[in-house]
């Protein structure tokens, strides 16, 4: 076997035994959470939340002359400019999977609901990234 041949054949080993134990969890124990996410940024976060208030607002015809929104700019504009504060004090971040069930509260709000704040849903005012 020629000396190019063995480091290739080493370096593909290493390189996915390296890409293995990257993948793997950690088990934290019963009722630990055995995963960690990165913590998503305040723009992301923000433009997230605004656009699925907005195309809720729109699907429950909240949007248009007379509703709640004249139209999607200012839902968006209005939305980015409630959640914008409590996002910014998440100094290490927004825990992606709280952020997921605020976007799943507002993407599920019914209609006939009064759609409020965006921070008036609990998972959108508690989603900070919490120090490990």
């Amino acid at each position: 076997m020629s000396h190019r041949l063995a480091l290739a054949i080493a370096l593909v080993f290493l390189l996915a035994g390296g890409a293995a134990a990257c993948a793997h969890e950690v088990n934290g124990g019963p009722g630990v959470a055995t995963t960690t996410s990165a913590a998503v940024g305040t723009d992301v976060a923000v433009r997230r939340m605004a656009a699925s208030r907005c195309r809720r607002a729109a699907e429950c015809n909240r949007v248009g002359a007379g509703q709640m929104y004249t139209d999607n700019d200012e839902c968006l504009d209005r939305s980015r400019e409630e959640a914008t504060p409590v996002a910014a004090s998440c100094t290490n971040g927004i825990d992606p999977r709280v952020l997921d069930e605020c976007i799943s509260s507002l993407e599920s709000q019914h209609c006939d609901a009064d759609l409020g704040r965006v921070t008036a849903l609990d998972y959108c005012t508690k989603y900070c990234q919490r120090m490990p």
